[in-house]
Parts: structure tokens; sequence; C-alpha cells
């Protein structure tokens, strides 16, 4: 019967729009009106036809029950219209010093991959950053962040209100070697788990990556990279070296660009910016318009002598190496030494680390060559205290 009765309605449709054809002709054409009945004849059986068709496919996709949602509610229980996030269930109470707090991921992120692969990639970036020797500072700003954007979050839910898509643009200052890079990569995870990003890869570049050699291509090389890095994170290392290298301009023009497209596509795109401190600010104040575009600013800090000896400890266990008594306390008195006479222009925090372990592994090597007799497997992974000093003099060296 649902047959005829759909097939009934778009019948009597056709009548009326041949009717209103031939009615036509016959005041237009009065010439044409013996041929264009049987035209007319000709195209409404075909139609027909159609339309029997149509009516059968129609019904052949179409449920004979369907299961009412509940008044109020789409199928997925929430209320009409609303894309707002279930409320997230802050952790327990922990102390300042504790390690960092883990929210739940929002399922109305912006959608590129489901939420749950987005909960394991939050969990996993934010257990490495949990990992990593010292950096108090960052992961307490971190920890900052991350409340704000649930309090924003909790806020809008709570008041039901809409805000314009926020800008999460974030400045990385600090010396060299102190993680930086490492940070700004677990970044993505987090603020795709957050629901800031759709996709939470990272692109990284620096200057050569954006800047053109001559004129014209600058502009296609920033834009390219904007693109490949929409849906998450930007990291432009050692961003100061944009403004105005070597008296060119072409800089400049990389950060116009990157200005447009920090603002047009702040609700899908983050751009990390980092370099030294003393060099970011002097990017900062000379372009407030670059400056103007960074909300949060990261703080990285020099690593204590305590923090160096674990990154040391680290890089031993990677060459199946340890110390022996004397070698730890002889390591100790070298880690303070070096620290207390860093250059601050050329310290490398963890890089000088791993240097050094790559000079105790090869005073450790030259030292077993030497032995007079066959090396045993206790040989091969224990480090000396002589083997230290030689690491010493080829750090004086």
């Amino acid at each position: 019967m649902r047959f005829f009765e759909l097939l009934g309605v778009r019948v009597v449709l056709l009548i009326v729009l041949l009717s209103a054809i031939v009615a036509a002709a016959n005041m237009l054409f009065a010439g044409l009106l013996q041929v264009l009945p049987w035209i007319a004849t000709v195209a409404g059986g075909f139609v027909l036809i159609r339309l029997a068709m149509e009516t059968a496919a129609e019904l052949r996709h179409t449920p004979a029950l369907a299961t009412a949602a509940p008044f109020g509610a789409d199928s997925s229980g929430a209320a009409p219209g609303s894309d707002a996030p279930p409320p997230v269930v802050p952790p327990p109470a922990t102390p300042p010093s504790a390690r960092l707090k883990t929210l739940n991921v929002p399922d109305a992120a912006p959608a590129a991959g489901d939420a749950e692969a987005r909960r394991r990639a939050y969990d996993a970036a934010i257990a490495e950053l949990d990992s990593m020797i010292g950096l108090t500072t960052v992961k307490r700003e971190i920890n900052s962040f991350i409340a704000e954007v649930d309090f924003a979050r909790k806020q809008a839910e709570a008041l039901r209100i809409t805000r314009p898509a926020p800008a999460y643009h974030m400045i990385f200052a600090g010396p060299p070697g102190t993680g930086k890079t490492t940070v700004a990569r677990l970044m993505g995870g987090i603020l795709a788990g957050l629901g800031i990003l759709s996709q939470g890869h990272v692109v990284e570049t620096d200057r050569s990556g954006l800047v053109g050699e001559y004129i014209g291509q600058t502009g296609p090389k920033t834009e390219a990279k904007l693109r490949e890095a929409r849906g998450g994170v930007l990291f432009v290392d050692e961003a100061y070296t944009l403004s105005n290298e070597a008296g060119s301009d072409f800089g400049g023009e990389a950060i116009a660009i990157l200005l447009k497209y920090m603002e047009d596509w702040r609700a899908d795109l983050v751009v990390i910016a980092a370099g030294y401190d003393a060099n970011m600010r002097e990017l900062l104040e000379a372009n407030p318009g670059f400056a103007s575009r960074f909300t949060f600013t990261f703080h990285f800090e020099d690593y204590t002598p305590a923090d160096l000896r674990r990154i040391f400890d680290r890089e031993l266990k990677r060459q199946s190496l340890v110390l022996d008594t004397g070698a730890g306390a002889r390591l100790d008195l070298l880690i303070a030494d070096l620290h207390q006479r860093r250059d601050p222009g050329k310290w490398a925090n963890g890089r000088e680390m791993r240097t050094l372990c790559e000079r105790v592994y090869r005073a450790t090597a030259a030292r077993v060559g030497r032995l007079q007799r066959e090396p045993t497997a206790e040989d091969y992974r224990l480090v000396t205290e002589d083997d230290i000093a030689a690491a010493r003099a080829m750090v004086r060296s």
C-alpha cells in the first residue's frame, strides 16, 4: 500500500507539470500543438517508469519500524544541537610537586581520529613529559595551562556560553639543550587530547624552511609549512633568526605570513616559536604584532648538577656501562666543575652530558684495549675512576 501511495503522489505532480507544459505550448506555439501531446506522452512514460523504480528502492532501504529517541535527545543521548563535551572528571587532589595531572579527553574534540586514540596519545605524551629529567618550571607551567583549558571548558558548560576559538600559540624560551624540541613534540599529543587540535602532529622547521633566498620564494615556502602543520603544531626553532638576519627582509615576509595564518587558523593550528631567552625578547620587542599572537610562554632553565648526573647515567646505561664507586664520586666532581664554569652562551646542558658520556666510553674502550690479558665481561661493562679522569682531560683539550 505504501508503494502505491508514494507513487500516486508523484504521478499527480507529473500530470500537473505536463498539463502546464501543454498549455504553455498551446499559447506560444499553436502550430506545434499536434506534436507536443505525443512527445509529452512518451516522456511521461519514461518518467513514470523511473518514478516506480525509485519508489521501490526507497521502500527496500526504509526500515519498517524506528526506535524513538527520548524526548529532547538525539540518538546519542545529547541535547538537540549540542556539541558540548562530556563533563571532565578531575584527578584526585595532589600536591604541586606531584606528577602532571591527567584529564579525560573530551569526546567532542575536532574529529580526525577517534577519542580513544587521542586519549592514548595524550596519556603517552603526559607520561613521557613527566619522566623527563628536570624541567620543574616547565612542568608546572604546563599543569597551569591544562588547568586553564579545563576551566574554560567547564565554565562554558556550566554557564551555557559560547566563546570564539582562543589562540594557543606558545613561546619556548631557554638555553640550548634543555628539551625545548622534545617538549614541543609532546605538545601535539597533549593539545589534541585536550580537544584544541584535530590531529596533533608536529611539523618542525627553522628559518631555512620558511625563508627563501630570492624574491618570491618566501611566501610559498612559509604557506606550504603552515598547510602541512594545520591540525597540529608548527614548531619554529631559533625563531629569532626570522628577524632581519644579515640585512634580508625576507624573514619579515615570513613573519607577516605567519601572523595572518596564526589568526585565521587559530582554531586548529598552534605555532610554537623557540629560542634563547635574550634573542626571543629581541624578536618580540622588534615585532609587536608577533608578540601579541603568543598567549603562553614556557621558561626552560639550565639543568642543575643533580639533573645533569641523571642525564649522564641514562646515557651511560644506553651504552651498557656502569660506574664503579670511585668513578661515581669523580664524575660528580667533574659535573659540578663543568656546571660552575659554564659559558651561558655556549653551555648546551643535556647535550654536554651526552658528549661527556661519549668521551667516557672512548676512554673505557682505550683502557680495555691496553690490557695485557683477555678482557672479561666485567671489563666491558665497568667504568673506572681512571676513565673519568681521561674523559676530563679530553674536555680540557
